[in-house]
């Protein structure tokens, strides 16, 4: 187990799925969006469009133990 706050290299297989996870969010949202725009998905929608890698980097940096909740304007 790595100590908090050290520093490891990241291989460039690890690297190209971080990416992946990346392309899968932004490609997911846009669906969704245009859906929205279609008028087949009722309210509205809230993209994060440019901020995929808070949440790729940070679910990466999660250990087995870690909890994790999301409020929305909690």
């Amino acid at each position: 187990m790595t100590a908090p706050g050290a520093v490891s290299a990241i291989g460039a297989d690890e690297l190209l799925a971080l990416y992946q996870q990346m392309a899968v969010i932004r490609r997911t949202e846009k669906a969704a969006h245009d859906l929205f725009l279609a008028g087949l998905v009722k309210g509205t929608t809230h993209l994060a469009s440019g901020h995929e890698a808070i949440a790729v980097g940070a679910s990466a940096a999660l250990r087995p133990d870690d909890y994790v909740f999301a409020p929305y304007r909690a």
